[in-house]
């Protein structure tokens, strides 16, 4: 074992080069978190982007309009538009338990548009006993 002795401290290349490995890796896991995050954030500006879109050529922009009639033209725009990834998770609620979604497949949609709250107000509204959310696009 190689070693290099400063100051009564004694350094051992061994130790140094394993340590060096696994800050390198180390690093590169956080990059590679980083990079995912930034990508999420891209996807997300995508989708909340074109819902702005369909709110703008569809609707008045300060309308209240059901998350479900939201929901079924952004399938029509962009179900066969977009990969399929971003439709399952933003336009199905395939991503989602059962127990969370409740086979609303607009719920990826709503949990967008909730995470974006400076730019969306979503409010439910109580019919039959049914709960149906409501959005308006501030």
């Amino acid at each position: 074992m190689n070693s290099l002795k400063i100051c009564n401290v004694v350094f051992y290349w061994d130790e140094f080069i394993a340590e060096d490995k696994n800050s390198k890796a180390i690093l590169q896991v956080d990059q590679d978190v980083v990079d995912n995050l930034k990508l999420q954030e891209l996807e997300e500006n995508d989708v909340i982007a074109a819902v702005v879109k369909v709110f703008y050529d569809l609707f008045n922009p300060k309308q209240s309009v059901p998350l479900d009639k939201l929901h079924v033209e952004m399938v029509r725009k962009y179900g066969f538009v977009w990969d399929q990834i971003k439709v399952r998770k933003y336009l199905t609620s395939g991503d989602w338990p059962g127990s969370e979604s409740k086979g609303n497949r607009w719920y990826g949609l709503l949990m967008l548009l909730k995470k974006y709250s400076e730019r969306f107000t979503i409010v439910t509204k109580s019919n039959d006993g049914m709960n149906n959310p409501v959005v308006c696009f501030l």
